[in-house]
Parts: C-alpha cells; structure tokens; sequence
C-alpha cells in the first residue's frame, strides 16, 4: 500500500504490544487405530462419497514435499486416480488425493464422488489405485509434472496477498522459520522417486 512503512510498523505494533508469548504444554502425538476403522452415513442423495485417510507425515517432517508430490501424481488432470477412475472406468465425479499436514499429526486423504450404483466399483477401484501407489513407483515423467504443478501452482497462489499472509502465518505458527517459505521450490525440485 502507500503508507510509510515505519508508521505501519508502529501501528501494527501498538495494536499487538499486549500479546505476550508463553511455552505451550507439549501435545502427545495421536495414535492411529490398530485396524481399520469405517464409518458410513447414509443421506437422500444422488451421489456417493468416501474419504479415506491414511498415516502421513506431519507438518515438520521433510517427508511433506514429497508427499505433496505424490498428490500431484495421483490427483488432477493427468493424475493415475483421475485418469483411471474418472477417465477410463468412469467411476467418479470427483477423485483427490492429498496430505494433511499438522503439528502433531498428519494424514493422506484420499476422497472419490460416485453415482449411488457405482459405489462397490469406486471404493473397490480406489483402494486398488492406493495399492498401485505402492507397487507400482513413480515415473520419470510423472515426477517432473508433480514438481511442474506443485512450483507453478504456488507461484501463482502467492500471486495473491492471502497467499503470502496464509504462507507467513502458517510458518510462523507451524513452521521452522521463515526460510522455508523462500525454499519452497527447492525442497520440491529436491524430491526424488526414491523418496516418493
């Protein structure tokens, strides 16, 4: 905007001086069920949907770049549960796969949108793209479109200033520091199949 930085910086600061930093009791880290857990709901709807989730990396684990890449290997246009589920046996709407990523916990999501009768080939057809993710490892090709994506879809989301405020915040309250925003790209361009 055009302000004078010194007068934001001491407006910002005015309104914030009362806030006082303090040691948070350390959180136990969750534990994932010992077996499957399902949980259905049943709603008068024309469409089906399941979510899935699976052990994921938290949110300071290195592992998270990659994991955001095989998201990106698996979910949009071009991705093996887009085009196998969607493209090919036209058994979703919707199809994603992507991490969650907490402090203390993290998660990988999957989520498919089916019509009602296509339910037990979507669910059957979803589980059998996770199996692939796990035997089946990462192209070349596939790779090099992940880390496209991921480099080229953040450019853009930091295009917008909510970007960079949720970026800012999300390392301040998560993060390491604010290094990790500036080698974004290079912790992605970084990952290997192997680590995938």
């Amino acid at each position: 905007a055009d302000i004078d930085a010194e007068d934001a910086v001491g407006a910002i600061a005015r309104r914030f001086s009362e806030l006082t930093r303090r040691t948070m009791t350390a959180l136990l880290a969750p534990a994932w069920p010992a077996r499957p857990v399902e949980r259905a709901e049943s709603r008068d709807k024309a469409q089906s949907a399941m979510a899935m989730l699976f052990p994921g990396p938290t949110r300071g684990d290195d592992r998270r770049f990659a994991a955001s890449l095989l998201s990106g290997v698996a979910s949009g246009l071009g991705g093996r549960f887009f085009e196998e589920l969607r493209d090919r046996q036209s058994l979703a709407y919707t199809v994603m796969v992507t991490p969650v990523l907490r402090r203390h916990a993290g998660a990988f999501l999957g989520y498919i949108a089916t019509s009602p009768e296509k339910e037990d080939a979507a669910r059957k057809g979803f589980l059998d793209q996770f199996a692939r993710l796990c035997s089946e490892p990462v192209t070349e090709r596939e790779l090099r479109q992940a880390k496209t994506f991921a480099v080229g879809y953040n450019a853009i989301r930091r295009e917008a200033a909510s970007g960079i405020i949720g970026d800012l915040a999300d390392a301040w309250m998560h993060g390491d520091s604010m290094e990790e925003i500036a080698r974004y790209d290079e912790r992605i361009n970084a990952v290997t199949d192997a680590d995938i």
